[in-house]
């Protein structure tokens, strides 16, 4: 993770796709337990083995599903002039709902 990210933590990759989803992200395609590369808009993101180094980096984002199909996912978000803060804060509200605990991880603490 880099020093401009935040990361949260959903109960299930259905979880975290919808809401990602619903703040303006795109989610990759899904590839057995490879991550998902997320962008903000609307992308037709390939599976992660189909993404070059170069297409890795310019993504806003990447989902990790943390076991098998229905288990915790986290969401990675890489901090991006074109990315609203809006849009950041609807993915990580609808990650707190889930977990009210536990705060999205900032590099700072």
């Amino acid at each position: 993770m880099n020093s401009n990210s935040i990361r949260v933590t959903f109960q299930s990759d259905d979880d975290a796709v919808m809401a990602l989803e619903a703040a303006g992200f795109s989610v990759g395609r899904l590839q057995a337990s490879s991550p998902r590369g997320i962008m903000f808009g609307d992308f037709d993101i390939q599976k992660w083995r189909n993404l070059s180094a170069s297409d890795r980096d310019s993504l806003d984002g990447h989902l990790c599903r943390h076991g098998s199909a229905g288990a915790p996912a986290s969401v990675t978000i890489n901090s991006a002039d074109h990315i609203p803060a809006k849009a950041i804060n609807k993915v990580t509200a609808a990650a707190l709902r889930a977990h009210p605990t536990q705060p999205p991880e900032s590099p700072n603490g």
